[in-house]
């Protein structure tokens, strides 16, 4: 039996966790990758946990955690430069949702699928600016 697929919410719970644990000003870098990984997943099914109970907590493992930051990371890169990038043109009377708008299309336009992290962009966004 497969995996299930991985929900908008699950996303938005995994970068919460990301950033608890990027910002954590005692550890911080100061940590294996895997020791990082771990705390991220025990930080992520507690959440999840809380929200949807101890059996929803218990259907992913660290590596699928892992590798759904990767994915996950490999988009909110490509999207941070697609916004990057229509900012860089102002048009007048455009505020933020505008360009947020605009830079989805592009993203659709570029990479021939819509972006599908816009929740978790939200929490990532002020803090994880990589090609901003």
């Amino acid at each position: 039996m497969g995996q299930t697929n991985w929900t908008e919410d699950e996303d938005v719970i995994l970068a919460d966790s990301w950033l608890f644990i990027s910002h954590d000003p005692i550890k911080s870098n100061q940590q294996s990758g895997e020791t990082f990984w771990e705390r991220i997943f025990a930080v992520f099914s507690s959440k999840l946990a809380k929200r949807y109970g101890e059996k929803a907590a218990s259907t992913r493992t660290v590596t699928a955690v892992q590798n759904r930051w990767s994915t996950m990371n490999h988009d909110l890169n490509k999207f941070a430069g697609v916004l990057s990038q229509v900012k860089a043109v102002p048009k007048s009377g455009y505020n933020e949702e505008d360009y947020l708008t605009d830079a989805m299309a592009t993203y659709r336009t570029d990479s021939g699928k819509p972006f599908r992290f816009l929740r978790a962009w939200e929490r990532v966004k002020d803090d994880y600016m990589p090609c901003l």
